[in-house]
């Protein structure tokens, strides 16, 4: 697998609370779990599309609740699964995760669960 560094559009964030200049327009594979905070920041960093982690998804499904919060806002995105990667850690999610939603926006794009 190339390096993440080698892939242009792609920027890693190990969280999605303070995103560079560097992430606008960009694919941000952040750390940070898919709960609507952490995707609220994507889009207010001017993300392309993001992948969270989906941290165990959790209770009324707090930890994808991003997904349908950006597909309103026109913003493909998908959550990998915690029991495939490191939350916290773009990088792990990058070697490891394996995608555990997506929005439908993200399934335009060919993103697929698994």
């Amino acid at each position: 697998m190339p390096s993440p560094h080698d892939l242009p559009g792609l920027f890693l964030a190990d969280s999605a609370t303070k995103l560079p200049a560097e992430a606008t327009g960009q694919v941000v594979v952040s750390g940070s779990h898919g709960g609507r905070y952490p995707g609220f920041l994507a889009a207010l960093g001017g993300a392309r599309a993001v992948i969270l982690n989906d941290a165990g998804i959790g209770k009324d499904e707090a930890g994808i609740a991003a997904l349908h919060d950006l597909e309103t806002l026109g913003m493909p995105a998908a959550t990998v699964s915690h029991m495939s990667c490191r939350i916290g850690s773009a990088a792990d999610m990058m070697r490891r995760g394996v995608i555990s939603r997506v929005n439908a926006l993200a399934h335009l794009c060919g993103v697929a669960e698994g």
